[in-house]
């Protein structure tokens, strides 16, 4: 999902700092890296999360007009598909993960943005 903010004049280093702290008090592994696009967060999940796959944040734009993409879940839907093609031999265990995984990502992905939300609203200097 990406959301676009317009006219909010944000710190898009502060706000990419911001989003990384979201994952690692929730104990992922993060990386934040900055090119001429913008930032990316890079989190990692553990064990302990249940969830199949990086998740990848995309903090694009200029501080009046930006976007947030969260990406995330095309690795668990793929265990999806390739778990319901091998359940006849007994992958029936990848389905489950990966439903499983989609389902965290969901409630994850939520609460991602209602912290971003209230992240741009406290950064925000243009309102």
């Amino acid at each position: 999902m990406k959301e676009k903010w317009i006219n909010d004049n944000v710190d898009l280093s502060v706000l990419s700092r911001n989003i990384a702290e979201f994952f690692g008090e929730r104990k992922f592994s993060i990386s934040l890296k900055e090119d001429r696009n913008g930032f990316t967060v890079v989190a990692s999940p553990r064990n302990i999360h249940g969830i199949a796959e990086n998740i990848t944040v995309k903090i694009s734009g200029s501080p009046n007009d930006f976007s947030v993409e969260f990406v995330a879940g095309s690795r668990s839907n793929s265990l999806v598909r390739i778990g319901s093609f091998l359940s006849l031999i007994g992958g029936g265990f990848l389905v489950s993960k990966g439903l499983d995984s989609l389902e965290k990502l969901e409630v994850l992905e939520k609460h991602f943005w209602i912290y971003v939300h209230r992240a741009v609203a406290e950064l925000a200097t243009g309102k």
